[in-house]
């Protein structure tokens, strides 16, 4: 019964687990096509807020600057 457990234990393990991870050769994708970028945009609502947003916290930086000038 122990022998079975062992066995089980060690099916998990990777052929290349003794292999370290700089000599495996990188994985090198080809850049994305022009409708793959389109379609991987943000909708033009969140790109809104998104910016929206950081101009309210730039002014609100501002406006403690000028809160503490005066």
């Amino acid at each position: 019964m122990l022998k079975r457990e062992f066995r089980l234990a060690t099916d998990d393990i990777p052929l290349d687990a003794g292999v370290p991870r700089h000599l495996n050769p990188p994985t090198i994708f080809p850049p994305p096509s022009e409708a793959e970028r389109s379609s991987a945009r943000h909708p033009a609502l969140t790109i809104a807020i998104h910016w929206g947003t950081v101009a309210a916290i730039v002014a609100a930086v501002a406006v403690m600057f000028i809160h503490d000038a005066i």
